[in-house]
């Protein structure tokens, strides 16, 4: 198997320690490979570029790419789209529907996608034009989903939908990944695949028996009970088609494959993403991520892939 692992052993032990004197001074990131072969192509310690976002984007909860020279972005009280250039600056603002609590948005051609946390999908066409249009997509999901993430999988022609809840009792807490097919207008009525904690603790056990891989599971499944991760956005990579779930809960993120197997596991550095809400990739594999401010302001931070 093949590890790789940029926490120091003095950091972890101080973490999680109960006899710990004081707490590390600053919080580093953990990237753990254990997936045969798989090499990171992000340098997540490194970013490219880190931008403060205006106050109007605070509670920033939506990223997508529009065109080769701007993005889209929604924020989680407004029913406005906004377009942002390169440099994290508003430049155009597009009224679609009342206020709401709107998550995820992603762009398919001429037409801009916007989800609801309780799963309903805005379609809007001709944006910004006089014949500017709507259409709302009801599907069976609702306020329990708690859906935040919307990407698009151009492979099957369908959106991404992952949701932070659950639609049901559920001891396991599973995290849920829906598919909405854009030729039907329909969301499937079974999940493409789900995430659990003994998925993840069976992907940690595959690897080498190092002791802080329990720790980080422990870090999933806190004294009180539950499944911590909870997907805050989606996005598959355009050149790996693996599947990028960030989470603001725990600043995590998850690389899997399309059928739902994980492939990597990353823990954020506060510092860099205090918030990480929305996510996207260039055609090139660029990655952006947005962060919802936070004793702060909201931040839009970019990496580079590394081939």
């Amino acid at each position: 198997m093949f590890l790789n692992l940029f926490w120091p052993l003095a950091f972890i032990s101080s973490l999680f320690s109960c006899d710990a004197a004081e707490p590390p001074k600053e919080e580093l990131s953990v990237s753990i490979t254990l997936e045969e072969g798989y090499q990171l192509p992000y340098k997540f310690m490194e970013p490219d570029a880190s931008m403060e976002l205006e106050n109007e984007l605070l509670e920033i909860s939506g990223l997508s790419l529009i065109g080769k020279e701007n993005l889209a972005a929604v924020q989680d009280e407004d029913g406005k789209v906004y377009i942002l250039n390169k440099e994290g600056k508003i430049t155009r603002e597009f009224d679609f529907f009342a206020k709401g609590d709107y998550e995820g948005v992603e762009v398919v051609g001429d037409k801009v996608y916007v989800v609801k946390s309780n799963g309903n999908i805005y379609g809007i066409e001709n944006i910004g034009k006089d014949n500017q249009d709507l259409k709302i997509f009801e599907t069976h999901l609702n306020k329990l989903a708690n859906i935040e993430g919307l990407g698009y999988d151009q492979k099957n022609h369908r959106l991404l939908l992952a949701a932070k809840g659950k639609m049901a009792k559920d001891p396991t807490f599973s995290r849920s990944v829906y598919g909405f097919d854009l030729n039907t207008g329909k969301l499937a009525k079974e999940p493409i695949f789900t995430i659990d904690l003994a998925q993840v603790q069976g992907y940690l056990d595959s690897g080498k028996p190092v002791k802080y891989l329990e720790k980080i599971s422990e870090k999933l499944n806190p004294a009180e009970g539950g499944f911590t991760f909870a997907p805050s956005g989606i996005a598959v990579h355009p050149i790996t088609g693996n599947y990028y779930l960030i989470s603001s809960v725990g600043k995590m993120m998850m690389v899997m494959s399309p059928t739902g197997k994980i492939i990597h596991i990353e823990k954020f550095k506060k510092k860099i993403h205090p918030q990480p809400e929305g996510i996207c990739f260039e055609n090139d594999g660029t990655m952006w991520v947005s962060n919802e401010g936070k004793a702060g302001s909201p931040r839009l931070v970019r990496y580079s892939f590394k081939r």
